[in-house]
């Protein structure tokens, strides 16, 4: 239900050129002709981590891509979101799945976005001493100074904290069950989350942090926002943020959403896959 103009790959939870071949590989299997552009294989300007322990060796989980057909096109991430946001007759909403060094280095390569991106919806940014938290996100520890250079832009942020998607609105050992007898994505999914158990948790359970991001742009009543700034850690403890509430800061933090509402549109989003085979 989203007009989505672009898809770029980029370092993060594996390698730009596993996560490039997923993206591929996905378009692949439903038909899609979304161009894909390759993004950044570092952070800005430090060494890149990955999340090889959760995602594994193929990025999927217990899924196993096969090799895609289909190739990036020939512009990299920056230049050709550039091209996308120029030519587009509206503001347009830039969503940010992992690291965000791909828009970092188009705000610095080309400023003049700034005043065509309506929006940047991001997953992580764990308020640091909110509700006593002390968790880093992931997203942001491995490139703390890309996000700066977002929150300076003065572009409109929401950020979609990681315990959203483990604590709010994850899906249960039996919902991962239900999953693979309702058709081939369902499948997929269950294959992709039966090695993606969320570490640390009380029960088994995945979570759904970057589904939220989606939701929120097509249903942004499912979710309770609330004004800030932010302050990114880029010395201390690369990447933690602290929130500074302020009805009339630039950032919205997301600290609710309705749970059944959620987990209802994402069952049903599953159910009508049904024309796709692939298995």
């Amino acid at each position: 239900e989203l007009d989505i103009k672009l898809l770029n790959s980029v370092a993060g939870n594996r390698s730009v050129d596993v996560c490039t071949r997923n993206l591929l590989h996905l378009m692949d299997l439903y038909n899609q002709g979304i161009p894909v552009a390759k993004g950044a294989e570092t952070a800005l300007c430090r060494k890149s981590k990955d999340a090889l322990e959760i995602h594994k060796l193929m990025g999927m989980g217990g899924y196993k891509p096969k090799k895609p057909k289909r190739k990036v096109i020939k512009e990299d991430a920056v230049e050709a979101s550039y091209k996308v946001i120029m030519n587009s007759k509206e503001p347009v909403y830039m969503l940010n799945f992992g690291p965000h060094t791909n828009v970092a280095k188009l705000i610095i390569k080309h400023p003049e976005v700034k005043d065509k991106i309506k929006c940047i919806i991001g997953e992580g940014c764990c308020p640091y001493g909110v509700d006593g938290r002390t968790h880093v996100s992931f997203n942001l520890s491995t490139d703390p100074e890309a996000f700066k250079v977002l929150l300076d832009s003065g572009i409109p942020i929401v950020m979609v904290p990681s315990h959203m998607g483990r604590e709010m609105v994850h899906l249960t050992e039996e919902d991962v069950e239900m999953l693979k007898d309702i058709n081939d994505t369902g499948k997929l999914f269950y294959e992709m989350f039966s090695e993606y158990w969320e570490p640390g948790m009380p029960d088994k359970r995945i979570a759904i942090n970057d589904s939220c991001i989606c939701l929120y742009i097509r249903w942004p009543e499912l979710f309770e926002g609330v004004k800030t700034n932010i302050i990114i850690d880029l010395d201390e403890m690369p990447g933690r943020t602290f929130m500074d509430f302020d009805p009339n800061g630039k950032c919205t933090y997301l600290k609710g959403c309705d749970r059944e509402g959620i987990r209802k549109i994402f069952f049903n989003a599953v159910k009508k896959m049904d024309k796709y085979k692939f298995f």
